[in-house]
């Protein structure tokens, strides 16, 4: 049986230009013009110009699908994106250190747009001061590390049981 290659600088490429233009175009032009597109955009794909009106009564739905559901699905995708597949990715290749060191670097170059969107805990950070959020950004390395030391004791499972 033939054995699977990982490509995880291809699955990096992806990930960060994905997340990244929506974040960087956030930053840009703020995120409620950002919401305003992404509802426009998707009158592209049949949905009604009826989305920029206001309802008289509260609804936790976008598109008709619970955005508990959307929520959801994104932590759900994000989780096995980065522990199912970079993680493990990554560790073919590297040793569990190297593999820490990495994953902690690539953790925090994938946060910097995050700074510059009004509204996110990094900007915040920014706000109260660079050493705020270089501390984030040195600290999420350790992190990596000790995240990658638990995934590996459990088997590669974040499961701690």
């Amino acid at each position: 049986m033939k054995q699977y290659r990982y490509r995880p600088l291809r699955f990096y490429v992806i990930c960060f230009a994905v997340t990244w233009v929506f974040w960087i175009l956030a930053a840009v032009i703020g995120f409620m013009a950002i919401v305003a597109l992404s509802i426009l955009f998707s009158t592209f794909t049949g949905q009604s110009l009826e989305q920029f009106a206001f309802t008289e009564d509260f609804s936790f739905s976008v598109g008709g699908t619970s955005a508990l559901l959307t929520i959801f699905l994104a932590v759900v995708i994000e989780e096995v994106g980065w522990w199912g597949y970079s993680e493990d990715s990554v560790a073919f290749y590297f040793s569990w250190f190297m593999e820490s060191v990495i994953f902690g670097f690539v953790w925090a170059l994938w946060n910097l747009p995050l700074f510059w969107i009004e509204g996110t805990y990094h900007y915040e950070l920014k706000e109260l001061g660079v050493l705020y959020a270089l501390n984030f950004l040195i600290g999420v390395i350790p992190l990596g590390f000790l995240a990658t030391w638990v995934y590996v004791k459990n088997n590669r499972s974040r499961d701690c049981n």
